[in-house]
């Protein structure tokens, strides 16, 4: 016998919106730019019988629609946070807030930026979900989160269904890339070569064109030239440089020929001069010290004592 029992499932989630990847997510996919996220299919499909706690939608720009926020507000009791620039900072900062009052947190978008995020919030113990259009969402994200649920057409709707709303070609998605050798083959095929210029174009008749009169300007002063100096010949300066040797070499041989001379007459001189006499040398006088023999060494005179009385003492008379 087996009754049937029921799950009581008590977790409580938050689910956190990138309003502007999720919507160019979305238009790529229709092909419409008035494509919208119908939360009335989506959450449901989301939350699978489990409590909600947070429903927060981030978007960027203040040009935000009260129509939205007046609808998350009054279903779901959620909110709609408008961004300076992009929601990834506020996002992450939300969802570390809200991590240790919640179970799991469900981010809605496919952008590779919250990969860190996500593994942040798994260390600390929450269930992370992911919930994005596969086709523009990261492999990487998908592979880091817990679980991850696809967005299709059925979780969207047209703003205007009825109205002439231009369709947007899927520009957000990864384009094939080809080669630039190919390609510039092909456009090199597909173009026409344009016809040269000589086939097309006649000759024309030049027309001469007439001289400008020409403007009157005062005549310039030239300035003075200075008298160029009279160019020497080489071989006049061979023959002034021979010359001055000439005369050094005689002023030379004229010194040598003085000198010579000069010491001829000084021999002839010392030769006839006759002798000077001699001094008679006295007799008692010694002879004078040359210049070769060395001083004498000054005799030591010792004092000798006085030499006393030694006779007797004559008698005084009284």
């Amino acid at each position: 016998m087996s009754e049937s029992s029921t799950i009581n499932i008590q977790q409580s989630v938050a689910i956190l919106i990138d309003g502007n990847n999720i919507e160019l997510s979305l238009q790529s996919l229709v092909g419409r730019s008035d494509a919208l996220i119908n939360f009335d299919s989506l959450i449901p499909k989301l939350l699978q019988k489990r409590g909600l706690s947070r429903l927060i939608y981030f978007r960027e720009g203040k040009s935000i629609s009260n129509k939205l926020a007046e609808r998350l507000l009054t279903q779901y009791h959620g909110s709609v946070v408008p961004c300076h620039k992009s929601a990834d900072i506020p996002l992450t900062i939300t969802a570390t807030q809200i991590a240790p009052k919640v179970h799991t947190i469900i981010i809605l978008s496919g952008d590779a930026d919250y990969v860190e995020l996500v593994s942040h919030l798994k260390r600390e113990g929450v269930r992370v979900e992911i919930a994005a259009i596969e086709q523009t969402t990261s492999r990487h994200l998908i592979e880091v989160c817990d679980h991850f649920t696809a967005i299709t057409q059925e979780d969207c709707f047209l703003a205007n269904p009825r109205g002439n709303i231009r369709r947007t070609s899927s520009s957000s998605l990864p384009k094939p890339v080809r080669d630039k050798s190919s390609a510039n083959n092909a456009a090199s095929k597909s173009t026409p070569k344009p016809p040269s210029k000589s086939t097309t174009e006649k000759k024309k008749p030049v027309a001469k064109k007439e001289p400008a009169p020409k403007k009157r300007t005062a005549p310039k002063r030239e300035a003075p030239k200075k008298a160029a100096a009279p160019k020497k010949d080489p071989a006049a300066k061979k023959i002034n440089a021979s010359e001055e040797a000439q005369k050094l070499r005689n002023q030379r041989t004229q010194k040598s020929q003085n000198t010579t001379s000069s010491n001829t007459n000084s021999k002839a001189n010392t030769t006839n001069r006759k002798p000077a006499p001699q001094k008679p040398a006295a007799k008692n006088q010694p002879n004078k010290k040359t210049t070769s023999q060395k001083p004498l060494a000054k005799k030591q005179t010792t004092r000798q004592p006085a030499k006393r009385n030694t006779s007797p003492r004559r008698p005084r008379n009284n």
